[in-house]
């Protein structure tokens, strides 16, 4: 037989059925699940490594307020002004002066985060690259957030980068 006599009416009733093959062979599913959760734990509980992660949430106040010079608040017109306001809020955060002066203002605490022989500019840079900061979609808020391996000083360099960012802006 070719293919062009081959008769495709047989196959109509012919299809993937996964909940009824696993109903009809229930013993080897349970078989291969037991033994892919034997085979996986050993690997996940010597590959496996906890990280410790500390988030901050800051609301973005979408006003200024009045001031003596001035006697009207800022306001902005648009969504998309506001945006670009967030945009450079959470820009602010991670600036070198800011880090600087937190990391200064931790003092001892500071040192399980510095690694053997780094200086403290590159102490600093790599800091700024390890936190993660972004807007909170359709919110006035932005998250500030720092993972490590380590959970020593992680929760205490977090708070007072935002402490530092709220004293100075």
């Amino acid at each position: 037989m070719n293919a062009s006599q081959f008769d495709t009416s047989q196959l109509k009733g012919l299809g993937i059925k996964p909940l009824a093959s696993l109903k009809a062979h229930w013993r080897l599913s349970f078989i291969i699940v037991t033994a892919l959760l034997f085979m996986a734990a050993p690997v996940v509980w010597f590959k496996g490594a906890p990280v410790y992660v500390t988030s901050a949430t800051v609301q973005v106040a979408p006003r200024y307020m009045k001031n003596i010079k001035d006697d009207n608040e800022l306001d902005f017109q648009s969504n998309s002004q506001y945006r670009q306001f967030v945009e450079h809020q959470v820009r602010s955060v991670a600036r070198y002066d800011i880090v600087e002066r937190a990391i200064k203002t931790l003092g001892d605490k500071a040192n399980p985060l510095r690694l053997p022989k780094e200086s403290e500019r590159r102490t600093i840079e790599r800091l700024q690259e390890r936190l993660v900061i972004r807007p909170v979609p359709d919110t006035y808020l932005m998250q500030i957030s720092m993972a490590s391996d380590s959970k020593d000083g992680v929760a205490d360099v977090v708070n007072t980068i935002v402490d530092t960012y709220l004293n100075q802006m």
